[in-house]
């Protein structure tokens, strides 16, 4: 059994990286502002609706090409924590869930090397709080769209200079 309050080493980050330091194309930093912006006023629509409040961006890029100096800027802008997880450190799916429920409100999850994954819907399922269920279709049907997701995002990739792929 693991103790959730001790799963996550906190760590004093004091980095001065914001939007205005940070170099990025304009119309790109706008785009990510934006939406950045409209994310936080939609906190009660989201409740409302009955979804998790939560924003995902998947950042691609070789080393040395500032993704986590923009993660340190978003979350300098919005005023959140940052909780970096390692999943090649992960022993399996149960510890993975015990991290994802000990991270705090108002925070930003940075996994890494996600593309070393031997499995990868593993741990969208378990970020999007996929449950398995008795019925052997719905978990397939399920599971197909998550990777049909995975292949999407992965066609859209934004390089942190602002560049589509």
């Amino acid at each position: 059994m693991y103790n959730l309050h001790e799963m996550w080493k906190p760590v004093n980050l004091n980095h001065p990286a914001t939007f205005e330091t940070f170099e990025m194309e304009s119309d790109q930093k706008d785009m990510i502002l934006k939406d950045l912006e409209r994310f936080v006023k939609r906190k009660y629509y989201y409740r409302k609706v009955g979804n998790e409040w939560k924003r995902g961006y998947l950042l691609f890029g070789p080393p040395w090409t500032e993704k986590s100096g923009l993660i340190v800027a978003m979350a300098n802008f919005l005023n959140f924590d940052i909780y970096d997880l390692e999943l090649t450190s992960l022993r399996g799916n149960m510890e993975l869930q015990g991290l994802l429920v000990a991270i705090a409100n108002k925070s930003i999850l940075v996994v890494e090397d996600n593309d070393n994954l031997a499995n990868r819907a593993t741990v969208v399922h378990s970020i999007n709080g996929f449950r398995m269920q008795e019925n052997k279709e719905s978990v397939d049907e399920k599971k197909e769209n998550v990777e049909n997701e995975i292949k999407e995002k992965e066609e859209e990739k934004v390089l942190p200079n602002g560049e589509s792929t």
